[in-house]
């Protein structure tokens, strides 16, 4: 895994951080292990909205504390919620899944009041319908924490990267795992949480080693020095399912790779170089060079598993001369653009990161672009590629739930009233259609989301090329490890035989 960039759940963007999160603390709601849509209780028990969606009524386990001692109830999580509401200025970037979830931040955002009539009892009520409310909770953004830890470690008080004496030192939920200690560059390591309200773990400690490079990772495995491998590299595949001593586990495809840009700045303001990036990049030949077996081409932002992908949208094809002709009638023929790419990274949708950036690049070049290559490293990049400097840069979308709105809400949808800064993508015919699905009720959004897909399938904001699977070795030894297509498995059953 990649180091976390910090311990305070709503300020994190990333999966390792979060994976990290999930051990520590919890959600209202989550998903049913090994599962990327099934909802399940957490810190709630049930939940219920009214007729339109708009208030939600959620009903609180008991007998449940926080890792310092105090009580969980319907106060703690009131509090968590006006704090995400109510974020300093200088935190909502980092804050960007909630503010895409709940539209923003303050009274820019559709969180209207939150209610906690009895210790048990909270309500929330929203100035627009949100029929999908319980599968967004369930993302580790919106675990509660401590609200003793989070007023005592100065959480408001970090710093732009989100790192605070709370987020860095003394993170405190109500998980099966809690904080001991974070040697910065090599790993972080949690305990057992011998008073969890729930089944105690098997493990009495939980270490979680930052290795970049996919072959450091294979290495430990098989070594024996870690116990489980993250990010396998796909080259790597037949080397695991070889060794006797290791297991293969994929957590399948929820997620796509994809080259993005700002769609204010020049030249990627013109559909039509937008386009024709669409029709330079020889997706089949970076597939079968960097992903194999694990990668399948992409062209929505979400995977054909997800529900509601619409698949009267054709791939746009692999045709370099279009893209010339596309070029020549384009406002920029011959676009000098810088391409950005991060370094110390591997996801499922970008396992060779300098690799597929090459490759890209090539494609890109043959076609007339002129690229001066940009890299950051990934705590680096995910913050600074909402930054105008990023007009063109590689990234993706591993999905925090299996569902439409998570991939195009997540990405494209407005925060205060404002395009996504890290897109900048705004049309009038897309918000319209988004906030039409999202207002949808379960059984008749097909058509609402069918409308989103082909609006961003027509203004490329991003160019996806790519839903790849996510392959994990694990030793032999290990038992009760559930891979979760989202990438954030909780470690409670896992044991290590002896």
């Amino acid at each position: 895994m990649a180091e976390p960039t910090g311990l305070d759940p709503v300020l994190v963007f990333d999966a390792d951080s979060s994976r990290i999160n999930a051990q520590i603390f919890e959600t209202l709601t989550t998903l049913k292990e090994g599962t990327a849509s099934e909802v399940v209780p957490g810190l709630a028990t049930s939940w219920s909205p009214n007729a339109d969606s708009t208030v939600w009524t959620f009903t609180l386990r008991s007998g449940v504390k926080f890792q310092d001692g105090t009580v969980f109830d319907a106060a703690a999580v009131k509090y968590n919620f006006e704090r995400w509401r109510n974020l300093p200025p200088q935190l909502q970037g980092r804050a960007e899944l909630y503010g895409s979830v709940f539209g923003g931040f303050g009274d820019a955002g559709i969180v209207r009041s939150v209610d906690t009539p009895d210790p048990t009892t909270f309500i929330l009520t929203l100035s627009e319908p949100r029929p999908d409310l319980p599968i967004a909770l369930t993302v580790p953004v919106f675990s509660i924490a401590s609200p003793d830890a989070l007023t005592k470690y100065g959480s408001d008080a970090a710093d732009a990267n989100g790192a605070s004496e709370f987020a860095t030192a003394h993170p405190v939920g109500t998980g099966p795992f809690k904080f001991d200690t974070w040697v910065r560059g090599d790993r972080i390591e949690l305990v057992r949480n011998d008073t969890y309200w729930g089944v105690k773990t098997h493990l009495d400690r939980l270490v979680f080693k930052a290795l970049p490079d996919a072959a450091a990772r294979l290495n430990a495995v098989q070594a024996g020095d870690v116990d489980i491998a993250d990010m396998i590299s796909p080259r790597d595949s037949d080397a695991v399912e070889d060794d006797p001593r290791l297991q293969l586990l994929t957590r399948g495809s929820c997620n796509s790779g994809y080259v993005a840009f700002k769609s204010n700045q020049a030249p990627f303001n013109d559909p039509l170089v937008r386009e024709a990036v669409g029709h330079a990049i020889n997706k089949s030949a970076i597939i079968d060079r960097f992903y194999g077996k694990a990668g399948t081409p992409g062209w929505l932002l979400m995977p054909d598993t997800i529900a509601g992908y619409d698949k009267s949208l054709a791939d746009p094809t692999y045709d370099p001369d279009l893209a010339r002709k596309l070029l020549a009638k384009s406002s920029t023929p011959n676009p000098a653009v810088e391409f950005w790419y991060p370094t110390d990274v591997t996801r499922p949708w970008l396992p060779d990161s300098q690799g597929i950036f090459q490759a890209i690049t090539a494609d890109l070049e043959a076609v007339g672009f002129k690229i001066t290559p940009r890299s950051a490293t990934w705590t680096a990049y995910l913050k600074d590629s909402q930054s105008p400097a990023y007009g063109m840069f590689l990234l993706g979308w591993s999905c925090d739930y299996g569902a439409p709105n998570n991939f195009y809400g997540g990405a494209f949808g407005y925060i205060n009233g404002k395009p996504n800064p890290r897109y900048e993508y705004a049309s009038a015919e897309f918000t319209a259609a988004l906030a039409a699905a999202q207002a949808t009720p379960a059984d008749r959004q097909e058509d609402a989301w069918a409308r989103v897909q082909s609006t961003v399938y027509k203004d490329n904001p991003v160019i996806p090329f790519v839903h790849g699977a996510s392959l994990v070795a694990a030793r032999s030894t290990v038992g009760g490890y559930t891979p979760s297509p989202v990438m954030v498995e909780h470690f409670a059953g896992t044991w290590v035989a002896s």
